[in-house]
């Protein structure tokens, strides 16, 4: 059985990474559930066939995790995400997969955020955007909005990029464990704190 979902309250936002691991571990602290949602491709397929090389995931649509600006942002999401994880205690245990996590919600779910198109700001805070994958993750967490289409085709191995970025930081996992994808339809209309 799945936990009760948390109340969930947003206590502030920004733009300084460096604060991330300060915030999360304060969250920690005071007895909330953790996740983290990058907004960048957190798996990719790794076909055998070489007609499918270059071609993104399942119903990625016109945003291909292999166009140019998709490429762009699975490295700087990586190298954004060792960033972070080297600064969180070592003793954390974190999860790629959203359906254990769901369960006991003890280790930190790392989750793609795939805030494209439609859903972007219009006049590109990223801030928003931010708060936009958030308030997705949360309607899927109460059931209010199903998976994402973009999962990976089970023909086709796929390689993390968040286990990569977890080996590193020394948390080896499974490099063929997909995360989550969150792909919110339109961007959050709402104040941010």
């Amino acid at each position: 059985m799945a936990a009760e979902s948390p109340t969930v309250a947003v206590t502030r936002t920004g733009t300084d990474i460096d604060s991330l691991p300060k915030a999360m571990t304060e969250a920690r602290d005071a007895g909330a559930a953790i996740t983290l949602g990058i907004e960048a491709p957190l798996w990719l397929p790794m076909p055998d066939d070489v007609h499918r090389l270059s071609t993104g995931r399942p119903n990625e649509r016109d945003r291909s995790c292999f166009a140019p600006a998709g490429g762009y942002v699975a490295m700087l999401g990586l190298q954004q995400l060792v960033f972070v994880l080297r600064r969180l205690p070592a003793a954390w245990s974190f999860t790629l997969d959203s359906t254990s996590w769901q369960e006991t919600r003890e280790s930190v779910l790392l989750w793609e955020a795939f805030v494209s198109g439609s859903a972007h700001a219009t006049d590109g805070d990223h801030v928003r955007d931010a708060a936009t994958a958030a308030v997705g993750f949360i309607e899927w967490l109460r059931g209010k909005r199903e998976p994402t289409p973009v999962a990976p085709d089970p023909d086709v191995p796929i390689l993390s990029l968040a286990a990569v970025a977890l080996s590193w930081t020394g948390r080896p996992t499974s490099l063929e464990q997909p995360t989550l994808v969150v792909r919110p339809d339109q961007p959050f209309e709402g104040p941010l704190a």
